[in-house]
């Protein structure tokens, strides 16, 4: 029970942390093993004009660097490039010490970079190809 718990609770804060204006979507993509078992999940949607942030990307411990994380963050490219209303660039932010996360943008070849505002944190950048 406890992973649940800590699924349900990744969900259930994702959304309630941004200041998101009314009428912008906010998605949710779910890795789950079974209906009822919810391994991982990735918070995104468009962030202005420009870019599709993932605000928040979560797999339970006991599924960790088992690519889980690497498949939730495919999926939210797969959407951005069939959805052609959204902007293509999908972005995010990732704590320097997070190296599983870091490395999974690597693998996706994102473009990654300090963040300006503080050097703690990494930008990271896709571009997928639009599909729509």
């Amino acid at each position: 029970m406890r992973s649940e718990y800590d699924a349900q609770r990744l969900i259930r804060r994702s959304p309630s942390l941004l200041d998101v204006p009314e009428g912008d979507p906010i998605e949710i993509v779910v890795a789950a093993e079974q209906v009822d078992h919810v391994i991982g999940v990735a918070v995104y949607g468009p962030d202005g004009p420009d870019a599709v942030t993932i605000w928040s990307l979560g797999v339970i411990r006991p599924r960790q660097r088992q690519g889980v994380g690497t498949s939730l963050k495919t999926a939210v490219l797969a959407e951005v490039a069939f959805r052609p209303d959204w902007p293509a660039k999908v972005q995010s932010v990732v704590h320097r010490e997070n190296a599983p996360m870091l490395r999974i943008n690597e693998k996706l070849n994102a473009r990654i970079d300090t963040d300006p505002l503080d050097v703690r944190y990494c930008l990271t950048a896709l571009v997928p190809k639009k599909l729509a």
